[in-house]
């Protein structure tokens, strides 16, 4: 800008001073992905706490300047009302747009949680801007649970050496697996302490568990058979 006065006697005199005019940002643009965050994400069971799975750090931007716009950029989970359970227990968001887990995965439990709602919002004034997307946890399942027996661990029965006959079922083994798929499919084994001695005297089924009498051992010579079933 220059300024001069108006002399009509000799040359007019100005002087000239600079003007920087700062245009100051107003958070007038919304965050956003620059490329599709991911839908769905499957999580191992019984994974730690703090554990990362995703980070949206690399796909987030905000056009707006300084809090207003990218560094002032951060990330929650919010939670839906009438929701069976509360996001924000489950995953959270460590340096602003890191998603962790917050508590231990149980496959057994619960088997996915479905569309969870993440804000991405600036910090921007008078009034920050924010914009939502949604991602599902799918839990995957790992063997951590030991088969049980539905009929406690120690099984007793007895045979009569002169009524069953060779063939017959005597006892049925069962156990339970609250694993998944292949991981909760359980086979059978028996063990006799005595070896042959006693095996000789039955047949067992390593798929069904069925324990049946091949020979009838005799009582004066044999009156307890002890086994080991895993």
């Amino acid at each position: 800008v220059a300024v001069s006065d108006n002399s009509v006697y000799d040359s007019p005199r100005s002087t000239t001073t600079v003007v920087s005019i700062y245009v100051k940002d107003v958070n007038d643009n919304d965050p956003e992905f620059t490329q599709l965050p991911p839908s769905s994400l499957t999580v191992r069971e019984n994974l730690p706490v703090n554990t990362a799975l995703f980070s949206y750090g690399s796909i987030v931007d905000d056009t707006d300047a300084g809090e207003n716009g990218k560094q002032g950029l951060f990330m929650y989970v919010l939670d839906s009302v009438g929701s069976p359970f509360n996001a924000s227990s489950v995953v959270g968001f460590v340096n602003g747009t890191t998603l962790v887990t917050l508590n231990s995965f149980d496959h057994e439990m619960v088997t996915s949680f479905d569309s969870i709602t993440i804000v991405l919002s600036d910090r921007g004034t008078p009034t920050p801007r924010s914009i939502q997307t949604s991602i599902s946890l799918l839990v995957e399942d790992m063997n951590d649970n030991n088969p049980i027996f539905t009929h406690g661990t120690l099984v007793e029965f007895s045979v009569s050496e002169t009524t069953v006959q060779p063939g017959t079922t005597l006892f049925v083994f069962n156990a339970t697996d609250l694993d998944s798929g292949v991981l909760g499919e359980v086979t059978y084994a028996i063990e006799f302490p005595f070896g042959d001695v006693h095996a000789r005297f039955f047949e067992f089924n390593e798929v069904t568990g069925a324990l049946a009498l091949r020979v009838m051992p005799n009582h004066e010579l044999t009156p307890v058979i002890p086994a080991i079933v895993s």
